[in-house]
């Protein structure tokens, strides 16, 4: 589809403020070319000399493909040393040194692009040719440039029931308002989006024309779209003409059915396959992405390296069609540019050397992983946790345990406390017991119409050794503010 097709499906979705955007002025001049007969003096652009470039190497160690697991001393058992040297022309590692500590490069390293780009094909295949892709400085800003791309102040954004918090706080300085779709165990209820969009007011203003969701894994009950309930809800976008913001830092954490036998060394027999069939077969077992249905472009994804490198790398990217793309990325022409090009020489060396199998193998890794994790902090919280007030559903993807406690047992009804303060209370508690959750009314954009009480876990950096602990004390607290069973107060 020609780019122009883009710009006339999609114009009308433009904010006030992405449609007044025009390009960077000095990215702009550097878009046009002279004769290519003529050795070109560019007195242009103010930047610096790169002879005076104080960093002059960079060298980064990572560990060796199928050399993954630490050994006893928190090391791997093999490592590799990539070096970048600006005194190397011939660097072998294929990067323009010089140039990636540069000015110029907005969209980010075209050699970390283009790697990036060929992993995007990999895992999604995006079903029309055009796609782009624009390097960002994490998944928030990911986030605040598509709002500020389509919604204008006032307007309303079509929201998971429980999501994310730095969303909210990234959206809401914007002036949106939240339309909230009903969840159950399985993610976002198709069927709830209809009601909404079939029955919507427009004394409340205009349709919500955005779909903010994380489908994988989701922050913070855990669920996870099944791709039935994908293709409902991408029926319903083509029908209602919205884009889907498709947050996704989880989708490659994808699990296994909760298995608490699942051992190491299970998994190690595993990994016995050849790589180049690992690549497929990865690939396969994931529930497909939005992106992977969308035929229009109707789908911005946002990715992150955050939670399958490194947070401090500060880098992600967002994949869309042309238009969106273009339009994001004359945005950060003017504000954040291109992310680090330090971090992104440092990424490069890593995927380049793993190359796309590599990649692949090291997310299968971080799969395991998490699963293990995840089926340690289920065996202990279906050993401590008390029945009747406690439920819970095992996440099939990301690193969040999302706990109800039944209100209805709450031995101190007679005070008559929002639900917001019960749970600050209880969280007080714990905290006096040594036990850090999150209160449930942080993923809400009006906690002050919530009325059930939930406590997010997190079984991504806490001790292993320490999760019975953890759900003993938890427990203990909760024999404090809840009725329970006599078997259970006795336990």
């Amino acid at each position: 589809m020609p780019a122009s097709n883009f710009n006339d499906r999609f114009q009308h979705h433009l904010s006030r403020e992405s449609r007044a955007r025009g390009n960077g002025p000095f990215q702009m001049l550097d878009r046009l070319k002279c004769n290519g007969d003529i050795d070109l003096i560019s007195f242009s652009g103010g930047i610096p000399l790169p002879s005076k470039f104080p960093i002059r190497k960079l060298s980064v160690s990572f560990p060796e493909l199928g050399c993954f697991q630490e050994d006893e001393h928190n090391k791997y058992p093999k490592e590799v040393d990539v070096s970048f040297d600006m005194r190397n022309d011939a660097n072998t590692n294929g990067l323009d040194f010089e140039g990636a500590l540069q000015y110029g490069q907005c969209q980010g390293i075209p050699e970390l692009v283009k790697f990036i780009k060929k992993h995007v094909e990999l895992a999604h295949s995006p079903p029309y040719k055009e796609w782009d892709i624009k390097l960002t400085n994490g998944n928030t800003i990911g986030l605040e440039y598509c709002v500020r791309l389509l919604v204008d102040y006032g307007e309303s954004i079509l929201i998971e029931k429980y999501t994310y918090p730095a969303a909210i706080t990234a959206m809401a300085p914007l002036g949106v308002k939240f339309i909230s779709i009903d969840m159950d165990e399985n993610g976002m209820i198709p069927q709830s989006l209809e009601e909404v969009l079939k029955k919507w007011d427009y004394s409340k203003g205009p349709m919500p024309r955005i779909l903010y969701t994380i489908p994988t894994g989701q922050n913070p009950t855990g669920s996870t779209l099944s791709i039935d309930r994908k293709k409902k809800i991408m029926a319903l976008a083509r029908k209602y003409d919205i884009i889907i913001i498709e947050d996704e830092p989880y989708y490659f954490l994808q699990m296994d059915a909760c298995n608490a036998t699942t051992s190491e060394a299970q998994i190690e027999l595993q990994d016995a396959a050849e790589n180049s069939a690992i690549l497929s077969s990865f690939v396969n077992r994931l529930v497909p992405s939005f992106l992977n249905l969308d035929t229009e472009g109707r789908v911005l994804r946002i990715d992150s390296f955050s939670k399958l490198i490194a947070p401090g790398s500060r880098l992600g990217w967002i994949t869309g069609n042309p238009l969106f793309i273009d339009r994001i990325t004359r945005a950060a022409e003017v504000s954040t540019e291109s992310p680090s090009g330090i971090s992104q020489i440092v990424l490069f060396g890593i995927l380049n050397h793993w190359k796309q199998e590599g990649f692949f193998l090291w997310l299968r890794e971080l799969q395991h992983t998490y699963t293990n994790r995840r089926n340690a902090l289920l065996q202990s919280a279906d050993k401590y946790l008390p029945k009747s007030i406690c439920s819970y559903r095992a996440p099939k993807a990301g690193l969040f345990l999302w706990i109800e406690l039944d209100k209805s047992r709450y031995l101190f009804d007679d005070q008559n406390k929002p639900v917001s303060e019960i749970e600050l209370d209880i969280f007080q508690a714990l905290l006096q017991k040594g036990v850090k959750p999150v209160c449930g009314q942080l993923f809400m954009p009006y906690p002050e119409k919530n009325d059930r009480i939930f406590f997010r876990f997190a079984y991504s950096v806490a001790p292993i050794d320490k999760f019975e602990v953890g759900m003993k004390r938890f427990a203990s607290t909760l024999k404090e503010f809840f009725r329970l069973n006599e078997d259970e107060l006795q336990s």
